[in-house]
């Protein structure tokens, strides 16, 4: 597997864990990560000369999305917060445009499914172990049961 797809595969293993990515440092981690595969996967395609974007509608229509949401941080009162929301938008546009140029491996393809079935397998073991105990909590990772259930259907299926 390529550096790539190793990234991937550990940001799947990271994702369910420090609530979900709902902790500031949970979401630093997580978008960190997207944006490192992203920019190395823009980078392989660009060093291979394959690299041959072609924007779409939907691409414009994302990057005036995310140009509105630069003009909107930039006059905001809390940069902190606004300077979130504007990353979460850029974040999803470069990884976008890394997923039209990402081409898996046979070994990633099925990794993938390998490691998301038994992330959700420690996910549901661990909600039945504090439901034993007799916790309060769902889920040591999930907030809301409502997300580790949508999170173990991702699993089952």
């Amino acid at each position: 597997m390529s550096f790539v797809e190793i990234l991937l595969v550990a940001i799947l293993v990271f994702a369910p864990w420090r609530e979900g990515g709902a902790t500031p440092a949970g979401v630093l981690l997580l978008q960190t990560g997207v944006l490192a595969v992203a920019l190395a996967t823009l980078g392989r395609a660009r060093r291979e000369g394959r690299l041959d974007l072609r924007l779409t509608g939907a691409h414009l229509a994302w990057l005036l999305f995310v140009a509105a949401g630069t003009l909107s941080f930039l006059g905001a009162a809390y940069l902190y917060g606004a300077f979130e929301t504007w990353w979460d938008q850029v974040a999803a546009l470069v990884l976008l445009l890394a997923l039209a140029a990402l081409r898996p491996s046979e070994r990633m393809r099925a990794a993938v499914p390998a490691v998301i079935a038994l992330l959700a397998a420690a996910q549901a073991l661990l909600a039945i172990a504090l439901r034993l105990r007799g916790g309060v909590s769902v889920s040591p990772s999930f907030l809301n049961p409502n997300h580790l259930a949508a999170y173990l259907d991702v699993g089952l299926f």
